[in-house]
């Protein structure tokens, strides 16, 4: 099983977090997609990150990894 996430902004609280938006599993064949939320409040008003600190709106760097594990 994996999962694609997408780095997300809440419209609402404003936090910036990674939101799963497709998961796929080995042992059914399927995959399951999900709308971007937040982690931190649950809304749905979340939109894809434009790289801009919430706060201050200054340019951020996205220093994510990717990682696998079983």
């Amino acid at each position: 099983m994996y999962s694609k996430v997408l780095v997300i902004k809440c419209n609402d609280c404003g936090n910036v977090s990674d939101s799963i938006m497709e998961q796929i599993t080995d042992w059914y064949d399927e995959t399951l997609t999900f709308a971007p939320s937040c982690n931190e409040c649950g809304s749905k008003s979340a939109v894809k990150w434009d790289g801009k600190c919430p706060i201050c709106e200054d340019k951020m760097n996205d220093c994510g990894i990717d990682t696998c594990w079983d």
